[in-house]
């Protein structure tokens, strides 16, 4: 393969790449405290200036000015706040402001590793305690412990995460925020996994609690849909360079072969 050819080929992977991030981002359109993912990208140098191991081979000055094509940039998570919706529902819960509802990492809320999420979506276990209707995940107090319902009476959260049943105090959710947040790796069923540095230096977030609603995907539709058509255009016209490309190749053999 030539040069031309390895540079076309890190743009179909690149932009395969993207077309993947955007369709998924695209599927949670309608996922309650979906954040979108957004992928960057970035020029990559040549060989010899990548690898300092490289510095004092052969090269060819022309080439090494042309670049290596692209290569893919740290990705981040785009924590803007998501439109409000109204359900009415008792257990469901929305943050407006900066901040992370804390859950337990297994379901049996044994495991000392937190996740985050603002997926507010929440229902009550056997044991009644307040979990993630999508997980099971049991949500944690201010204190880190599950946060068990064991009245039947009416529910009444406030905005600063206060739980009262039948008018008694029984539990504050945690909400915190981290910083560098946009740094943190999903986990999958709406959840995050912060660093051990991130959370140890976790603070109160400012987001005020709302009961009976939800924070909507944070997914614009059109967007995604034009970013993944963006990427397909990218994708198609370096696949053609790469044919393109091969076509020279076999001429040049066919040229050469036949003056020899």
């Amino acid at each position: 393969m030539n040069y031309g050819s390895y540079m076309s080929a890190s743009g179909v992977l690149v932009n395969l790449h993207r077309m993947d991030v955007w369709a998924n981002n695209l599927a949670n359109v309608n996922t309650p405290g979906f954040k979108t993912d957004v992928v960057s990208m970035r020029l990559r140098e040549a060989a010899r200036a990548e690898n300092p191991a490289l510095a004092f081979t052969p090269s060819n000055e022309m080439l090494e000015r042309l670049g290596a094509g692209v290569k893919l940039g740290p990705s981040r998570v785009d924590m803007s706040q998501g439109s409000i919706e109204v359900t009415n529902r008792e257990l469901d819960l929305a943050l407006r402001g900066v901040g992370f509802f804390t859950v337990s990492s297994s379901v049996d809320g044994t495991s000392k590793e937190v996740r985050l999420t603002r997926d507010g979506r929440l229902s009550l276990n056997a044991r009644r305690e307040l979990v993630m209707a999508a997980s099971g995940l049991p949500v944690l107090d201010d204190k880190g412990r599950p946060i068990a319902l064991p009245g039947g009476g009416q529910v009444k959260i406030d905005g600063d995460g206060r739980i009262r049943q039948g008018g008694a105090e029984v539990g504050r959710l945690a909400v915190v925020s981290v910083a560098d947040a946009e740094t943190m790796p999903k986990a999958g069923e709406g959840l995050f996994r912060p660093s051990g540095a991130q959370f140890s230096q976790r603070k109160a977030g400012a987001a005020t609690v709302e009961q009976g609603a939800l924070e909507r995907s944070g997914v614009d539709p059109i967007t995604a849909m034009l970013e993944i058509g963006k990427a397909e255009r990218a994708v198609g016209a370096n696949l053609r360079m790469i044919q393109i490309q091969d076509e020279l190749m076999q001429r040049t053999v066919g040229t050469f072969a036949r003056l020899a």
